[in-house]
């Protein structure tokens, strides 16, 4: 195994990483694109001293 420093990283089918990433405060844009078809998916990543907002229980 070889650490390495990157933007982005490309996973092929089937395929499997472990990836540690290392963020500030803030929200960070999570993004899977599936290459050749045109959709992809989104998440946030929030890191925050601050309350958790969501949805009441």
């Amino acid at each position: 195994m070889q650490h390495a420093e990157t933007d982005a990283l490309l996973i092929g089918m089937g395929e499997r990483y472990d990836v540690l990433v290392t963020l500030k405060d803030g929200v960070f844009p999570l993004v899977a694109l599936a290459e050749g078809k045109g959709a992809l998916a989104c998440g946030l990543i929030r890191t925050s001293v601050g309350a958790q907002g969501g949805l009441a229980p």
